[in-house]
């Protein structure tokens, strides 16, 4: 006989050691984890908000270095005492002094740490700079042809198709200077013609107190409109701070770059008369000859909580030469 042999397997589970140590080494891998995740998703915070203000703080200094190069741009006329101006100036409310008047037009003009004051209706941050650029913006694709014009004649012969609104306020120069009116006719006729006469009047159209133009202008003269523009801070549409542009000849005021925290401004003047700014002033001295100037803006992300609790801040500047100033 035989007897069939069987071996019993004793069973065991953890210890309650055992398990105390894998549940504190699992919690320690846990934490690890969400410490990586953590900093990974600040990190990405951080780039996406510095992409953001790299980019708002380049488009910004981009736009105002352009308007600080094209500033004093009078067409070929030397500068703006030698334009005649033509406009009424007792045309009220119509005629502006402050942007109808470009013999008396700084080509560049500023304010220093401003307090309390507002541009159309929009306060300007305490403690910034304001900049104001004035000059000729040449009309695209208009062109004085003969039979040109005599110095008293109301008309100025141009290409046909160009139909320049009534009520426009031209410039049109040559490298001896220029005269300033008012466009007082649309024409349709196959000839082409700028009309400057005197007797015309309506709303939003300033009336020509004088008729007879200093020169006679032929096929070298630039015809231009002038304008007036400004930049400066104020509380944003969607918060904080934001970089505005005000065009009075437009009737227009422009959010254009939000989360400004500050501009400041400073004008360079070139002691050494070697084409380069070396000495540099706030606005409260004369901007009459300066050459170049530095732009400084602070730009802030949009998200408050990035650096500590607050937003991300980066200072951005540049050096802007104004070309019609070197010539």
């Amino acid at each position: 006989m035989w007897h069939k042999r069987t071996n019993k397997h004793t069973q065991r589970g953890y210890t309650l050691l055992e398990l105390l140590v894998a549940n504190g080494l699992g919690i320690m891998m846990i934490a690890g984890i969400v410490q990586v995740f953590s900093s990974n998703s600040q990190s990405i915070r951080v780039v996406d908000a510095s992409a953001r203000v790299q980019e708002s703080g380049r488009i910004a200094l981009d736009i105002l270095a352009k308007d600080v190069r094209m500033a004093d741009y009078w067409g070929c006329a030397p500068d703006p005492s030698t334009i005649l101006n033509h406009l009424d100036t007792s045309d009220t409310p119509d005629y502006d002094p402050d942007i109808h008047n470009p013999k008396a037009a700084k080509g560049l003009a500023g304010q220093n740490n401003v307090s309390s004051i507002s541009i159309d209706g929009i306060a300007v941050k305490d403690g910034s700079d304001t900049i104001t650029f004035r000059g000729a913006s040449p009309l695209n694709g208009v062109q004085v042809l003969p039979p040109f014009m005599p110095t008293p004649s109301a008309m100025v012969g141009i290409n046909t198709g160009n139909n320049i609104p009534q009520g426009t306020i031209l410039l049109i120069s040559n490298c001896s200077g220029g005269d300033y009116f008012s466009n007082t006719h649309v024409d349709t006729s196959t000839s082409g013609n700028l009309v400057h006469n005197t007797g015309v009047d309506g709303t939003g159209i300033v009336r020509n107190a004088t008729k007879p133009f200093s020169q006679t202008y032929q096929g070298d003269a630039v015809v231009s409109s002038t304008y007036t523009t400004t930049y400066f801070l104020g509380t944003g549409s969607a918060g904080g701070f934001s970089l505005y542009r005000y065009q009075p000849e437009l009737g227009r005021t422009d959010e254009i770059i939000p989360n400004v925290a500050d501009m400041q401004l400073v004008y360079g003047h070139d002691t050494t008369a070697n084409g380069s700014a070396d000495h540099f002033v706030d606005a409260t001295a004369s901007l009459d000859n300066v050459i170049a100037v530095r732009i400084t803006l602070t730009i802030e992300s949009p998200n408050s909580n990035i650096v500590a609790g607050d937003p991300l801040r980066r200072e951005y500047s540049t050096i802007a030469t104004i070309r019609n100033r070197l010539l």
